[in-house]
């Protein structure tokens, strides 16, 4: 199943542990790459294990870019599976799940309509703050081929 289509699925609950944004965004990657073939499958504790593990957040911040998106000047999404990136201040990853759906982790900072819900959303660009209208974005086969690479 595309990163997209993994990426509608809520992670799985933690008693006692917040999900953040970056884990989120690994654990659906590492579940493609699981599902690719592209490494071994595992629980998905012992996946969110892995990723707990790594430093989820330079680890996304260290992937290879694909550009910049602007979405005052191009309102749409990047194809679904597209990882978007904020990469300053409170740093924040999503996935494009569809054509205009964002959907993410703690997703407050960029969709001012979630305050109050830091759980799995799915926010439209137009619901973008004014100041989160610009990201980057890191392609499906890079961060799923990272995932791998990683074993997660």
């Amino acid at each position: 199943m595309p990163l997209a289509a993994q990426a509608l699925a809520p992670l799985p609950a933690i008693p006692g542990v917040a999900m953040t944004c970056h884990v989120a965004t690994w654990f659906w990657a590492a579940q493609e790459a699981q599902a690719l073939g592209l490494c071994p499958v595992k629980p998905a504790l012992t996946t969110l294990g892995n990723i707990g593990a790594m430093a989820a957040q330079p680890e996304m911040l260290a992937l290879t870019r694909s550009g910049n998106w602007n979405f005052g000047i191009t309102p749409g999404t990047p194809p679904a599976g597209s990882v978007l990136l904020w990469p300053l201040g409170a740093t924040h990853s999503a996935v494009v799940t569809a054509a205009n759906a964002i959907t993410g982790y703690n997703q407050v900072v960029q969709f001012p309509v979630f305050i109050g819900n830091v759980g799995h959303t799915t926010g439209a660009p137009a619901q973008l703050a004014a100041n989160q209208r610009i990201c980057v974005v890191i392609s499906e086969a890079t961060i799923v081929a990272r995932a791998a690479a990683l074993d997660l």
